[in-house]
């Protein structure tokens, strides 16, 4: 599964990232933002056995307006299996994934997130006190209703189509707490919010997820864009599960990251990856070219940064992979 590869860099330019999952065999994504991480295919295989680097974090969380300890707040690191919640007197004790490089994240209904880069929590103290700023919200405002209008009902499609994708496999998630979402039609865009964590179980891949949006658009020609951090939990390890660990298999095949390991080592043809440049426009893409890999991909030989440049949409289809029978 290639899980012993370097570090995987890239500088996105002059696009946008959108992973939409059209049907089974085809998969498209264009670049924004710099992140490469859509939650219906998003398994780059990780692996929550890791062993950890020396030394734990031990953080204690506060609030910024009164000094009171910060029960219940979730704190993991990004793309992974390893996080926890914090205690009644804040406090919370984790250890840092070996050999990589992950986001710590911070989340709490009640309080502003606080994200962290390695460089920062590397330098953390033996016991390092974080101050949260609260956000306004509380528990009242996670209001779980059975009645809810029609134009909740389009907007939450929307939203789940956007963040999800559509097809068998998307059919297969399910948001466990749509209250925490709220919705904004603004002119020509569609934007999605969340006011705490969403609780998304994928039975597809076998895994629930705790994901803190950052950021959810639907622009006026249904091209949809999102970014945000992710908590893994397994709920088939050590590969119980036949259909699932097959399904992984597949997923990954279809997804970013052994793409991008496929375009740098130049194995585009022999993966049988078909690639064009494509335009989008009112749920549709049209084809414009297809790229030679010298056309979109270069090489930072100083930083052993790789950078992915184009205009419009990049369209990927694996040709190679073929989708489970759900009645296998």
């Amino acid at each position: 599964m290639e899980r012993n590869r370097p570090e995987l860099k890239f500088t996105i330019r002059q696009c946008r990232l959108d992973y939409r999952h059209f049907d089974d065999l085809d998969v498209n994504f264009a670049m924004m933002d710099k992140s490469l991480a859509p939650l219906l295919v998003f398994l780059f295989f990780f692996s929550s056995q890791l062993c950890s680097q020396s030394g734990d974090l031990l953080i204690r969380l506060l609030s910024l307006e009164t000094n009171d300890p910060i029960a219940g707040a979730h704190v993991f690191f990004d793309n992974t299996t390893s996080g926890d919640l914090s205690d009644e007197n804040g406090e919370v004790s984790l250890k840092p994934p070996a050999g990589q490089k992950e986001k710590l994240i911070i989340s709490h209904l009640s309080y502003e997130s606080k994200i962290y880069d390695f460089e920062g929590y590397s330098n953390f103290e033996e016991v390092t006190i974080i101050y949260l700023e609260t956000s306004g919200y509380s528990l009242e405002d996670v209001v779980v209703s059975s009645k809810r209008n029609a134009k909740w009902k389009k907007n939450y499609r929307l939203f789940k189509s956007a963040l999800l994708g559509t097809g068998d496999a998307a059919e297969k998630c399910e948001i466990l707490n749509p209250e925490v979402l709220r919705f904004e039609n603004q002119d020509d865009l569609f934007e999605g919010h969340a006011i705490d964590l969403i609780k998304i179980r994928n039975n597809y891949l076998g895994y629930q997820i705790d994901f803190l949006l950052k950021e959810l658009v639907v622009d006026r020609n249904g091209s949809a864009r999102y970014r945000g951090h992710a908590k893994f939990e397994d709920l088939f390890p050590e590969g119980s599960n036949r259909k699932v660990k097959k399904n992984r298999e597949v997923s990954f095949k279809q997804g970013p990251r052994y793409f991008f390991w496929s375009l740098i080592e130049d194995k585009i043809e022999e993966r049988k990856f078909e690639v064009s440049l494509a335009r989008y426009q009112e749920g549709v893409f049209t084809t414009l070219m297809v790229p030679e890999r010298d056309q979109i991909l270069a090489k930072n030989e100083n930083e052993e940064i790789y950078e992915l440049s184009f205009v419009e949409f990049l369209a990927v289809k694996n040709l190679n992979v073929k989708v489970l029978d759900d009645n296998r």
